[in-house]
């Protein structure tokens, strides 16, 4: 298997480069990547694929050629191709880039100065209250008694622990905390 494929364009005034390569990441995992540009000049690149098996990276690096072979560059490896550009004049420069995907740089904004974290008092997880209203619910709580309680996910439900010292769901407006655990 051929690790860089090379395609040449020198059709009217172009002389342009166009190269596809997989490259083992330090992770090992594997990447596709491309450069294209005037022969002689700085290529540009780009990650094509980044983070996959190496028969993703190469299946995309050979999806990508195919469309640039289509597109009228040569494969400098094809017996046709009779031009200027051989696998040593490109590979070097293809063998030694390490560089990272490009991508626009992002600014990193400078962490901003935060206020020391105060301490909120949690409500209490138990504790005892006081019935304030026991409409509908007579049978099992008498209004101005204490009972116990524990702090409900709902901030406007309570569980209660009734005459009986069963565990019941109420409205926390109902019980006034005389007593918190």
């Amino acid at each position: 298997m051929r690790r860089n494929l090379i395609a040449h364009c020198n059709a009217g005034n172009s002389d342009k480069i166009y190269m596809s390569c997989v490259r083992e990441n330090p992770d090992g995992s594997f990447s596709a990547i491309a450069k294209w540009g005037r022969r002689g000049k700085a290529l540009q690149q780009m990650f094509k694929l980044t983070g996959v098996t190496e028969a993703q990276a190469v299946a995309e690096q050979q999806k990508v050629f195919a469309v640039k072979v289509k597109a009228g560059y040569v494969d400098i490896d094809d017996s046709s191709y009779d031009g200027p550009v051989t696998t040593l004049t490109v590979e070097t420069d293809m063998e030694t880039d390490t560089s990272a995907p490009s991508r626009p740089k992002k600014t990193v904004p400078k962490p901003k100065k935060v206020a020391p974290k105060v301490k909120i008092k949690e409500p209490p997880k138990e504790g005892v209250a006081v019935c304030l209203d026991n409409s509908g619910i007579e049978d099992k709580f008498d209004q101005g008694i204490e009972y116990v309680f524990e702090i409900h996910d709902d901030p406007t439900m309570i569980w209660m622990f009734d005459k009986e010292g069963e565990k019941q769901e109420c409205f926390s407006e109902r019980f006034e905390v005389t007593d918190e655990g």
